[in-house]
């Protein structure tokens, strides 16, 4: 199951590399510069699931999921992908 959901996530990635002003705004967005985010996704490229981190899940796999399901009797797992890009998550800051 880690090998197709890395699959997705990664074929994801490889249509983001050819948008670069996809890239640029993400990059602004995440506080990070344009060389960095990229170097981030290609990294990303060669991951395996051997090899997955925490934060690889949190940045590629999360907001790839819509919903996912767990049947105990069958063992198995339903997930289900958004169909479209999530929207960035919002940074607040503290009001003192």
């Amino acid at each position: 199951m880690a090998q197709r959901l890395l699959e997705v996530a990664q074929g994801f990635v490889r249509r983001q590399l050819d948008d670069e002003v996809g890239i640029r705004v993400a990059s602004g967005r995440e506080g990070c510069t344009y060389l960095e985010l990229r170097m981030k996704l290609l990294e990303f490229l060669d991951e395996t699931p051997s090899s997955l981190t925490a934060t690889d899940v949190e940045d590629f796999f999360r907001p790839r999921i819509g919903t996912w399901d767990l049947d105990f009797e069958t063992q198995t797992m339903r997930i289900v992908l958004r169909t479209q890009e999530p929207a960035p998550r919002q940074k607040r800051a503290l009001a003192i």
